[in-house]
């Protein structure tokens, strides 16, 4: 079984919504209350392409099982070498190694592309993402409390 590691394209958003419902629906990792509509989610991808941030899927005999992008942290000009970071797999794919090989292709990107800081915003709890950005060097930096609200309680 070979993973296939390209760039997306804004063709593969209904894909990746498929992924994301899940974290939308049932986890509190995505702090949205509603799935997007495909028309929503395409554009937020199209968004990122057009940024020029990178936008990673991973394909499994034809099967979309994860992706990771990289956006813009704040909106300030002096911000401008910073990313936010973040990566979604499917059910079946998760605890194989994908989100680091993800995670390893983002970060090479974005360091050739000249950013030199990459933060990813965890609900915690949350130990696969803690565990991944551990494994990549990252620290923390902050914990916002009661700061995110779903499913009838606070994180």
């Amino acid at each position: 079984m070979r993973d296939n590691i390209r760039l997306a394209t804004a063709s593969d958003s209904d894909a990746c919504l498929a992924i994301y419902e899940h974290y939308v629906r049932k986890t509190m990792i995505s702090l949205e209350i509603a799935v997007p509509t495909r028309e929503e989610y395409r554009a937020r991808v199209e968004d990122i392409l057009d940024s020029g941030y990178p936008f990673l899927v991973c394909e499994r005999e034809g099967e979309m099982v994860g992706f990771a992008y990289a956006s813009r942290m704040m909106n300030r000009e002096g911000y401008k070498f910073n990313a936010s970071l973040s990566v979604y797999l499917a059910e079946n794919a998760r605890g194989a190694g994908l989100g680091r090989r993800l995670y390893a292709c983002i970060l090479e990107m974005l360091r050739e592309q000249g950013y030199c800081n990459g933060f990813a915003v965890i609900t915690l709890p949350n130990d696969a993402s803690v565990g991944l950005q551990k494994a990549f060097g990252f620290r923390e930096i902050g914990v916002h409390r009661r700061t995110g609200y779903k499913f009838g309680r606070w994180c």
